[in-house]
C-alpha cells in the first residue's frame, strides 16, 4: 500500500537529508562501507540519518550521491 504524505512533510524531509549530504563536503569519509555494495568492488559508503541511507561514492575529489535508500525496504533491494 501506497502511502500519502503531504508535501510540506516531503520538502522537510529532502532539506534535513541535504544538509547532511553537505556534511560529506569535509568529512568525506565520515561514512561507512555499505555491506550490501561490496559486491561491486567500488568503496560505496552510506549515512545513515532517519530512516534513510545516503549511499555515495567518493573518486578522487568528488563525492557522487547515488541514492537515498529507504530502509523499511528489505536490504537485498539495495543490490539491484
Amino acid at each position: 500500500m501506497v502511502q500519502k504524505v503531504p508535501l510540506e512533510k516531503v520538502v522537510a524531509i529532502r532539506k534535513h537529508l541535504l544538509n547532511r549530504v553537505d556534511s560529506l563536503i569535509t568529512d568525506p569519509h565520515s561514512g561507512q562501507y555499505e555491506e550490501y555494495l561490496e559486491h561491486l568492488g567500488k568503496g560505496h559508503r552510506r549515512l545513515v540519518e532517519d530512516y534513510f541511507k545516503i549511499i555515495y561514492l567518493i573518486e578522487g575529489r568528488t563525492i557522487y550521491i547515488m541514492d537515498f535508500f529507504d530502509t523499511r525496504q528489505a536490504p537485498e533491494n539495495m543490490k539491484g
